[in-house]
């Protein structure tokens, strides 16, 4: 396990972030998390505790104590009050970032495995603007992916402030390719009232994978 490069380039710096890249032998859980678990397929269990090892050595980066990292209804980690994080996992990768709310407000990462994404995928990811845009985009870079993943990270930044799930639709990214950053504009109706939230991103990319970044520094 070590810190990562190219997450820690992605998110603020007053969040602290760990990753596992390839095999790695899993730790034990906290025992409540243990119990939580259940009865699950050892890829499963791998996966899980992967990521809750990610997230406790982030923590111990911040100065916090071991915290069980449950699992919410749908499989998101609850964090400790106060604290705003994320988990990610793909093949042969795993990530977690936490970071103080006072710091940031919301953040969301995501991982995934570079692939070709096609024009049926495409269609259901992305908004008519952003096919376009993509069209035109430097072809070296697996932007259907990056677009996918950024989606994704924002997905999860969303659900820590709102509890509540995104369709692909719902969010607009413009991507800024000299910078590796995006900003994404989420609309979506909640309890009755509009809301519209504004997310700065961050990607990177290598021959494996794209690693993406969603975050809100301060709603007020």
């Amino acid at each position: 396990m070590r810190e990562t490069v190219s997450i820690t380039r992605l998110v603020p710096r007053a969040a602290a972030a760990i990753e596992i890249v390839g095999s790695y032998t899993a730790g034990a859980l906290l025992p409540e998390e243990e119990i939580a678990l259940g009865d699950v397929s050892d890829g499963r269990r791998q996966e899980f505790t992967l990521g809750r090892l990610c997230a406790q050595q982030a923590m111990q980066k911040l100065g916090l104590r071991p915290f069980p990292i449950l699992p919410g209804l749908n499989r998101e980690p609850l964090w400790p009050s106060g604290i705003s994080g994320s988990i990610t996992h793909c093949d042969g990768y795993t990530a977690a970032v936490v970071s103080r709310k006072t710091d940031i407000c919301s953040i969301g990462i995501d991982a995934e495995r570079i692939q070709d994404f096609g024009d049926a995928v495409l269609d259901r990811v992305a908004l008519e603007t952003e096919r376009t845009w993509i069209k035109h985009a430097d072809r070296q870079v697996p932007w259907r992916v990056v677009l996918f993943s950024a989606k994704e990270s924002v997905f999860k930044a969303w659900f820590q402030i709102f509890r509540t799930g995104l369709g692909f639709e719902h969010a607009r990214i413009d991507f800024h390719p000299t910078r590796y950053a995006f900003r994404a504009i989420v609309s979506r109706g909640t309890s009755g009232t509009l809301n519209t939230v504004e997310f700065m991103g961050r990607f990177h990319f290598d021959r494996e994978r794209v690693q993406t970044s969603a975050f809100i520094l301060d709603r007020t």
